[in-house]
């Protein structure tokens, strides 16, 4: 039951969080291509609420990004100096 749970923590944060991204990313291009193509489709509060979501998830995913390289980096040293 731990174990599940730990991987559970272990895998589904990390892919929680790249969803939260690639869905925040795909809604706020999709409503700037709409508002191109026909101006006024997507209101101007819609659009900065999807800009406020993406400007959240890119940084929650570069945090992400930046802990696992440093985890691989500790990870080689550690092994180099062995």
């Amino acid at each position: 039951m731990a174990l599940s749970f730990a991987v559970i923590l272990y895998f589904g944060i990390p892919i929680a969080a790249l969803v939260f991204f690639a869905v925040s990313l795909f809604l706020y291009c999709h409503g700037r291509h709409r508002n191109k193509v026909s101006p006024g489709t997507v209101p101007a509060e819609k659009m900065h609420t999807r800009k406020i979501c993406l400007i959240i998830s890119s940084v929650i995913a570069g945090i992400l990004t930046a802990v696992v390289l440093g985890i691989a980096a500790l990870l080689m040293l550690a092994v180099a100096f062995m």
